[in-house]
């Protein structure tokens, strides 16, 4: 049965990049230290009493991290996280955490957020898993009344998060979604645009206007962010990781590599050991 997992502890012995594929919602405490994150392909500080709230429709890899860097952090099944998605309608909540999602939290919110991760791992090891279901939804969308309840009684909404009034905000979210489900045997921006039902060109030029970079691109880079994953963090062959990622043969695999990367994969590897 699916229910959430406290992952354990991100530290500061994590050398090179770090990716996070979240199938439904990871939430990150930062203990101690700092880290650079690359959110969406933007890059941002995390620090000390922060939290970072990454969905399925977002990207995550760790770039780099301080030598004390530590990091809680939980993980919410998919089928859990639309149910909390759908009782809270505030379309503002979630475009803000679309666009910040790395937030600052008072010394009192911190600990409130230490026993929150400690009740729901305790709740997942110590109680019935029939009961888990409804126990998680029921915290996770409390926590996230809270988080939306903080922001429109702040004003941040008003200030920062100004929901857009076109559809290109949710051809992006919808993008990002299809390509951290598909990416591994679809590159193709038609495939894409076909699933949204638009052109290419259209979500050429939606990705354009938020990211300044075309769809292909963007692919790209999501491709790129695997290998370098399985390379750093894997025992896996060459060949191993491009069948595992649907490349027609290894040498293409590697010519596609050196382009991204400016080294063959046998040398990125080289250089993270």
């Amino acid at each position: 049965m699916e229910q959430v997992t406290e992952i354990g502890v991100i530290d500061g012995k994590c050398i090179g990049s770090r990716t996070i594929h979240p199938y439904g919602c990871v939430l990150m405490k930062c203990m101690d230290g700092y880290a650079i994150l690359s959110i969406n392909h933007k890059r941002t500080a995390f620090r000390k009493d922060e939290i970072c709230i990454i969905t399925s429709d977002m990207f995550l890899s760790i770039d780099n991290v301080s030598e004390h860097f530590s990091a809680r952090r939980l993980s919410v099944p998919e089928k859990i996280f639309n149910a909390v998605y759908y009782r809270i309608p505030n379309i503002s909540l979630w475009y803000f955490l679309v666009q910040y999602p790395v937030l600052r939290i008072s010394d009192s919110h911190s600990r409130a957020i230490d026993e929150w991760m400690n009740l729901m791992t305790w709740i997942a090891d110590n109680t019935d898993d029939k009961l888990h279901p409804k126990l998680f939804e029921d915290m996770v969308c409390g926590l996230f009344l809270s988080i939306d309840d903080r922001l429109a009684s702040s004003g941040t909404y008003q200030t920062q998060a100004q929901v857009p009034q076109n559809a290109g905000w949710a051809i992006i979210v919808r993008f990002f979604t299809l390509l951290y489900r598909h990416y591994k045997e679809n590159r193709s921006v038609e495939f894409y645009a076909e699933k949204m039902n638009i052109s290419a060109d259209y979500l050429c030029k939606v990705t354009k206007r938020f990211y300044g970079v075309s769809p292909k691109i963007l692919i790209n880079e999501q491709l790129t962010e695997d290998i370098k994953f399985r390379l750093s963090h894997t025992d896996q062959s060459i060949k191993e990781i491009a069948n595992a990622l649907n490349f027609e043969d290894a040498s293409y695999f590697c010519r596609f590599f050196r382009r991204q990367a400016g080294c063959s994969p046998q040398e990125y590897r080289n250089r993270k050991s």
